[in-house]
């Protein structure tokens, strides 16, 4: 059940700025396997999910400034068989939960 240890760090506090949420829209021309390998080896991209609808990808990246933002958009933008990124920056955290209620 416990897949590894790992203290919270208040990231904000090491500088990042900026959060970046994104939704990435893929054509025909390259299997999704290869998409999904890439956006593996980015570090900057935290989580990273399949998902329904138009959009099949879905990331939320941790970022420094908004160059850094930029420059990372523009990596996803680039990617081969990336159609369209849609993005949305993160103004205010309201809540990050990372516990989990274990079902009875």
């Amino acid at each position: 059940m416990i897949k590894k240890y790992v203290a919270l760090i208040d990231c904000r506090q090491l500088g990042y700025r900026e959060m970046v949420m994104a939704s990435l829209r893929l054509n025909a021309t390259n299997p999704l396997e290869g998409v999904k390998n890439e956006i593996e080896k980015m570090e900057k991209i935290k989580y990273a999910y399949v998902v329904t609808g138009e959009y099949p990808l879905f990331i939320m990246a941790k970022c420094l400034n908004h160059q850094d933002s930029m420059g990372l958009i523009e990596k996803l933008r680039n990617l081969p068989g990336v159609e369209e990124v849609k993005t949305e920056i993160v103004l205010d955290r309201i809540k990050e939960d990372h516990s989990i209620i274990i079902p009875e």
